[in-house]
């Protein structure tokens, strides 16, 4: 027997989180309205939960900061993973790592 329960999910993938690129851009652009919500959905779940207690207390002064940061050239590490350079304020440089995970790109290590 067939029971309907009228529960629909809807898993398509958010257009913003796309590629790694629109990720980033989503990002950024969260860090300059010091939008802490919208941060931390850029992120996998578990740099979320790490990440998490450092921007929620974290100064929206702070934030703009890190959102003078650039995306520079990327590398491919199979069809989920991609890596990137990055230029932060004062020019200091290091890597973002991103995961595609249900068809959406988020930030799994910095």
């Amino acid at each position: 027997m067939k029971r309907v329960t009228g529960l629909r999910l809807d898993v398509a993938p958010e257009e913003r989180f796309a590629t790694p690129e629109k990720t980033w851009a989503v990002f950024v652009d969260a860090l300059r309205a010091s939008d802490r919500a919208t941060v931390l959905a850029c992120f996998s779940p578990r740099m979320r939960y790490r990440l998490e207690p450092g921007f929620r207390s974290m100064s929206n002064e702070k934030m703009k900061d890190l959102g003078a940061s650039e995306l520079g050239a990327g590398t491919a590490m199979g069809d989920d993973y991609r890596e990137y350079a990055v230029v932060g304020p004062e020019r200091l440089a290091g890597n973002v790592t991103f995961v595609k995970m249900l068809g959406a790109w988020r930030i799994e290590g910095m």
